[in-house]
């Protein structure tokens, strides 16, 4: 379980790793109690190993902070790990708390820029999250104005998973990653999205982070409204991946 503050957006990074030529990108969900999920943006790629992955931004809009349950589903598809990192934010925009979104693959291991929907606003939250596969190691390096807040490669379905956020107010709508590093054979890397907006006459809130690792989230203590209107760096602890089949 996880345990959000009020009126707080909780942002959730998940990618996967699973058979060939199922669609992903429809059958993915997140349910949680009473919340209302949202899919901003999701990728999905089949490598030359005939393995798809995909990685999707979810969020959630809470009213009252409380304790819940965060369950994955990909319905009848083949599933073999997981995944998940989990943030929220306050001090966004309880109306329409997400603005432009992105999402993009690459054949290569160069660097990778998604290009954003629309122009963001300057106060604007970016979070991005990458997932790559490559057997043996892999590492990737943020883009040049973005902060690495996540970063964790296993070897169980060999994925990685990266997310950052711009760490400074721009109204650019590139989001970019620095070259794979590693050694093996690489197979495959995807990219997702979205501008945080905050709330009109207000800094938006740095995101406290909680994520899955095979055993219940922890919820980590905010710092309070200290983003405007860059987010400072979050805690994080624990590890991220599991092996799952829905």
């Amino acid at each position: 379980s996880i345990t959000t503050v009020n009126n707080s957006l909780v942002v959730v990074e998940v990618s996967l790793n699973g058979n060939a030529d199922l669609d992903f990108n429809a059958s993915l969900s997140l349910s949680g109690d009473s919340l209302t999920w949202v899919k901003q943006a999701s990728r999905q790629q089949t490598d030359s190993n005939n393995y798809t992955g995909c990685i999707a931004t979810f969020t959630a809009l809470v009213t009252t902070g409380a304790t819940f349950n965060l369950v994955a589903d990909c319905g009848a598809e083949s599933v073999y790990s997981y995944k998940v990192s989990v943030w929220y934010y306050t001090g966004h925009d309880t109306t329409t708390p997400v603005g432009a979104t992105a999402s993009d693959d690459s054949a290569s291991t160069a660097s990778l820029t998604l290009t954003l929907s629309a122009t963001p606003a300057e106060t604007s939250g970016i979070i991005a999250g990458h997932e790559s596969v490559v057997f043996e190691t892999s590492s990737v390096a943020p883009g040049a104005t973005y902060t690495e807040i996540y970063d964790n490669y296993h070897t169980d379905g060999f994925q990685a998973l990266q997310v950052q956020r711009r760490t400074t107010g721009s109204t650019s709508t590139g989001v970019d990653w620095g070259a794979i590093t590693g050694t093996g054979s690489f197979q495959r890397r995807l990219g997702v999205a979205i501008e945080v907006k905050e709330a009109a006459g207000a800094a938006a809130g740095q995101p406290t982070s909680k994520r899955h690792g095979g055993v219940p989230f922890v919820a980590m203590p905010g710092r309070g409204n200290v983003w405007a209107p860059v987010l400072r760096s979050p805690m994080l602890i624990g590890p991220s991946s599991m092996r799952a089949a829905c």
